[in-house]
C-alpha cells in the first residue's frame, strides 16, 4: 500500500514538474513574441521616420505618404507601453530592466513622444517641408531620450 502512494506521489511530482516546465516555456515564448512585436514596431517607426527624412532632404517628394508615415509614428507611439510587460527581456531584447523600476519615467518619455509625434502629423498635413524637418528633429530627440535611458547598446557580433 505504501508503495502505491509512493508511486502515485512520484507521478504527481512528475506531472506538476511537467506543468511548471510548460508554464516556464510558455512565459519564455510569450516574452519572445512581445519582444518580436515591439522590435517590429520600432523598425516600422524607423522606416517611417526615414521616409519623412527623405522628403526633408529633397530625396523624395512630399505627398500623402509623408502624412501616413507621421501618422504611423503617432499610432505606434501609443502602443509602446503595452509592448513592455514587466520583465519582458530575452537574449534578443535590448530593453534595460530600469524600464520596470522607473516605469513612470518610461511612460513620461513615451507621452512626450506621443505629443511630439502628434505635432509631426500636424506639420506633415500642412505640407511645409521646413517645419516638417524641424519637428522631425524633435521627434528624433524624443525617441533618443528613451533609447539612451532604457535601451542597451547594440551587441557587437
Amino acid at each position: 500500500m505504501r508503495m502505491t502512494y509512493l508511486v502515485a506521489g512520484a507521478g504527481m511530482l512528475i506531472l506538476v514538474g511537467g506543468v511548471a516546465a510548460s508554464v516556464t516555456t510558455a512565459r519564455a515564448d510569450d516574452a519572445q513574441a512581445v519582444v518580436t512585436k515591439r522590435q517590429d514596431l520600432m523598425k516600422t517607426n524607423g522606416k517611417s521616420l526615414q521616409a519623412i527624412l527623405k522628403v526633408v532632404k529633397g530625396q523624395a517628394a512630399y505627398g500623402p505618404d509623408t502624412v501616413k508615415a507621421a501618422e504611423t509614428v503617432l499610432s505606434n507611439s501609443k502602443e509602446i507601453p503595452s509592448l513592455f510587460p514587466k520583465d519582458s527581456i530575452t537574449p534578443k531584447s535590448r530593453a534595460k530592466p530600469e524600464i520596470w523600476t522607473h516605469w513612470d519615467v518610461f511612460k513620461q518619455k513615451d507621452s512626450n513622444l506621443q505629443i511630439q509625434a502628434a505635432k509631426l502629423v500636424e506639420v506633415a498635413k500642412a505640407g511645409d517641408v521646413k517645419a516638417i524637418g524641424a519637428q522631425l528633429q524633435v521627434v528624433g530627440k524624443a525617441c533618443g531620450a528613451c533609447h539612451e535611458t532604457f535601451r542597451q547598446p547594440e551587441k557587437k557580433q
